[in-house]
């Protein structure tokens, strides 16, 4: 049975994140012991999975406009489909490289999503020596023709500039789901983000907050923890459950 998704752990981990921004979330963790060490130790494993490279910055003074996500999600509404639909049958190995590990999301996650498509629709015309590459040069001539043009992609990287500093999730087969080295970090990013969800749900009662960390109704997936979820297949409405890896 399928787990959750690298981009849906990656959300939940993301929304931990600004969470903190507020403060009774931050002082019920610090309550328990959550400190500067843990914070920089959960931005330090979101590296290295590379789902995101945001500036280092205290709880408090973290901040993501709504408004921002709302145009980096009509972005990746619009030209993701595109360009997938462009791109899967007329060249198959460009469509591969621009869509490898990456979908459409929700929420801050869209920030990444976004980042990365950006930056390998630049890089879509070398090959992985940085040498040209005949399929990914017609690819994006393709996609210029469906109007992704250069001031579509630099408005994007404009709003992408409004955001702390996002690294695009590298395409390099060290980093694919099946790796050993995306494994491993993924499995610590995820026993962190396990922790330290659990201790929130335990110690904060307040349902707005509960929302704010993305712990909506029905998010208990009827009174299970993300442990417990984290082997579920997103889409089974959990009739099945599965033991955490």
């Amino acid at each position: 049975m399928a787990r959750l998704t690298f981009g849906q752990k990656g959300e939940r981990v993301l929304k931990l994140f600004i969470a903190l921004r507020n403060p009774r979330v931050a002082q019920a963790l610090q309550s328990h012991g959550f400190g500067n060490d843990d914070l920089n130790e959960g931005w330090q494993l979101l590296r290295a999975l590379s789902v995101a490279k945001l500036e280092e910055r205290t709880p408090q003074k973290q901040s993501v406009s709504p408004s921002l996500i709302e145009r980096l999600d009509a972005f990746e509404n619009l030209w993701f489909p595109i360009a997938a639909a462009t791109l899967q049958r007329r060249y198959p190995a460009a469509h591969a490289r621009l869509f490898n590990n990456l979908s459409q999301t929700e929420g801050p996650a869209v920030a990444v999503s976004v980042a990365t498509f950006i930056d390998r629709l630049d890089h879509l015309e070398k090959d992985e020596r940085g040498n040209g590459w005949a399929e990914g040069k017609a690819a994006r001539e393709l996609l210029t023709r469906r109007g992704l043009v250069a001031k579509v992609v630099d408005e994007a990287k404009a709003m992408l500039k409004e955001l702390p500093q996002i690294e695009p999730m590298p395409t390099v087969a060290t980093t694919t789901p099946d790796s050993e080295h995306y494994k491993q970090a993924e499995s610590a990013l995820w026993a962190w983000y396990l922790e330290w969800s659990g201790v929130a749900r335990a110690s904060i009662k307040d349902s707005r907050l509960l929302r704010l960390l993305g712990f909506e109704k029905g998010s208990h997936h009827n009174g299970k923890s993300d442990a417990d979820v984290s082997n579920i297949d997103p889409g089974s409405d959990d009739q099945d459950a599965a033991t955490h890896d």
